[in-house]
């Protein structure tokens, strides 16, 4: 019986590492099928899979779920594998953080994003016990609590956070990568809701001076930079139309 077990939870991890190949692969239906095949083995091995392999299989399946829409699925994937987590880690350990950001994400997806700030704060203030301010998944977490502040029209407070991120950014970061440029982008636009127009101005033209082969070496986004400062520039025009 045992033996069988152990075949059984092999074989469900076999099938969760080759679904994870057909995302790869760009085939996210035929990976879901995969991972719920995985899923099953791992049912009928819950007391050895619970400490190995189904917190993975759970996120793994979640992922796929999202990138096809299925949000509703995904979340209740998502919880499942936050109770295996809190219920082997505790309520403050990294792994935990990350479901929450994790849910955070599809909450946000689904259009809740009070819910997911929730999420998005917990996972941070986790990740701010574990790790420096600088760390790059610290940073990520600023920047979703920035974009589901500004998707709740709370300017003020996504700014607050995008600052952080940026300020953060740039401490390991020198010019304009990708990276940067986004965090910019998010910036200007939230500047230019808030109409601080010469602000978002002030962000975004000096990614007018880099060339095409230097954007593309950088990685840098100027398309959404050149449609950004169009809503910069006509929002400009009106309040000078105004103004006259």
């Amino acid at each position: 019986n045992t033996v069988a077990k152990n075949e059984s939870y092999k074989l469900s991890e076999v099938l969760m590492y080759l679904g994870v190949s057909y995302y790869l692969e760009g085939n996210s239906e035929k990976a879901i099928d995969t991972i719920k095949n995985s899923l099953q083995q791992n049912e009928e091995t819950k007391n050895i899979s619970e400490e190995k392999v189904l917190p993975r299989v759970y996120h793994e399946l979640s992922v796929g779920l999202k990138k096809i829409g299925k949000f509703d699925e995904a979340l209740e994937y998502y919880i499942k594998g936050l109770n295996i987590n809190i219920q082997k880690f505790g309520k403050e350990h990294p792994n935990t953080g990350a479901s929450y950001h994790f849910i955070g994400s599809v909450l946000e997806k689904k259009g809740l994003c009070e819910e997911a700030l929730e999420n998005y704060v917990k996972c941070l203030e986790i990740r701010n016990k574990y790790f420096e301010e600088d760390h790059p998944s610290v940073i990520l977490l600023l920047i979703d609590v920035g974009n589901a502040y500004l998707k709740l029209a709370k300017y003020g407070q996504a700014l607050e956070f995008f600052e952080k991120a940026i300020e953060q950014k740039k401490k390991k970061v020198l010019g304009f990568i990708s990276e940067i440029c986004q965090i910019h982008l998010s910036i200007a636009k939230t500047h230019r809701l808030m109409e601080n127009i010469e602000n978002a101005v002030k962000i975004l033209e000096p990614y007018l001076e880099a060339s095409l082969k230097d954007a593309e070496a950088k990685g840098l986004d100027l398309i959404q930079v050149h449609i950004e400062l169009g809503h910069v520039y006509k929002l400009q025009e009106e309040f000078q139309r105004s103004e006259e």
